[in-house]
């Protein structure tokens, strides 16, 4: 009987601990990225791990910083496999906002790609919100 209650206590203990740990591991996280209203996630594209820093939309916070790896990232999170169409509409979508400095509407990236509206929709089943969050475009809707 004894053993059973040090075994039982032994477990309780380790539990307790394991719990503990990740909470610390949780404020280190939230601590070491400096912004309150971003989340931070790690993911593997490729071998290497890719850091994203996003808003609670899950926009990235520093677009400046976007690679194809950080596209890769998003669209796994989205459940999106990118293919040759997808990369098409991405470039098509970051190239039009560095020259013009606005976020481009639907029809307007059919344009750009030469694509229907319909087939677009196929490709990114989230919307523009969708595309903008894979092309690394900050939150439209934060001032």
């Amino acid at each position: 009987m004894a053993v059973l209650l040090t075994l039982d206590y032994y477990y309780a203990k380790t539990k307790v601990e394991t719990v503990l740990r990740k909470i610390r591991q949780r404020r280190q996280v939230m601590s070491n990225r400096g912004n309150s209203s971003s989340i931070y996630r790690q993911i593997r594209i490729d071998g290497q791990k890719v850091k994203l820093n996003l808003d609670f939309g899950g926009y990235m916070i520093d677009p400046a910083s976007w690679t194809e790896n950080h596209a890769k990232a998003i669209a796994r999170i989205q459940n999106t496999e990118l293919e040759a169409m997808h990369w098409k509409v991405i470039k098509a979508v970051r190239d039009y906002i560095a020259r013009t400095k606005a976020m481009p509407d639907a029809r307007t990236i059919c344009d750009l790609v030469i694509i229907e509206m319909d087939d677009l929709k196929a490709l990114f089943p989230g919307g523009l919100e969708s595309i903008y969050k894979i092309a690394g475009m900050p939150n439209p809707n934060q001032e």
